[in-house]
């Protein structure tokens, strides 16, 4: 491999190190205010019994994983243009809230697809003798689809999620009628159906109930 495919190589790799250092820099003066708390908490769980320290103990997930999501989630938002917050809230109804996911989850996945696609194919280019002008720009617009790509799924999961509500509309709608000319009132129609029926329109129609 020659030196400038080397060179290439650990310039993409600092690019990487550096964009995801940058987004830990906003971070700083908040965890520097987080530690007087932190030592304050220590020092109330040595006073506590040990079944309740354990209960208040925080999980290795939540003490290495979760800062560096929300690092991620940060850089994400900023990289996003405006409004995409309530663009992404919006979708993510449309696709039934799905178990797990939030709007900074979708920002941070965002950040995190957009470096692995990047660097991914930043690398191949290197290895295999790409010349680097090319090569940068490769990775750079594998990054950029890697930054949209959740936003892509999310969504087509809302298509197909709006997509089993129509279909399921006309015999919803046949079930709401009957049951209102059999005597029951409008939202007692409502929660007929709700049970009644399966999928995503029968989840809306007891959000409706809520």
């Amino acid at each position: 491999m020659s030196p400038s495919m080397l060179l290439l190589g650990g310039g993409l790799l600092l690019v990487v190190g550096g964009t995801l250092g940058l987004s830990s820099i906003g971070a700083g003066s908040h965890e520097r205010r987080a530690v007087a708390s932190s030592l304050a908490a220590i020092r109330t769980l040595d006073g506590l019994p040990d079944d309740l320290a354990v209960d208040l103990d925080p999980s290795f997930v939540r003490r290495t994983v979760a800062p560096f999501a929300a690092r991620f989630s940060r850089l994400g938002h900023r990289l996003s243009r405006a409004g995409a917050a309530e663009r992404i809230q919006r979708r993510l109804e449309i696709a039934g809230v799905p178990s797990g996911w939030d709007v900074p989850r979708i920002f941070g996945a965002k950040v995190l697809a957009a470096a692995l696609l990047g660097g991914l194919v930043g690398f191949y280019c290197v290895a295999s003798g790409t010349s680097p002008v090319r090569a940068v720009v490769l990775a750079a617009l594998a990054g950029g689809f890697g930054f949209v790509l959740p936003t892509i799924l999310l969504y087509n999961a809302g298509e197909k999620r709006e997509a089993l509500m129509r279909r399921a509309l006309p015999d919803a709608l046949d079930l709401l009628t009957i049951s209102v000319e059999a005597g029951l009132g409008f939202d007692a129609a409502v929660m007929k159906v709700a049970r009644r029926t399966r999928g995503p329109l029968a989840q809306e129609f007891s959000r409706l109930l809520q």
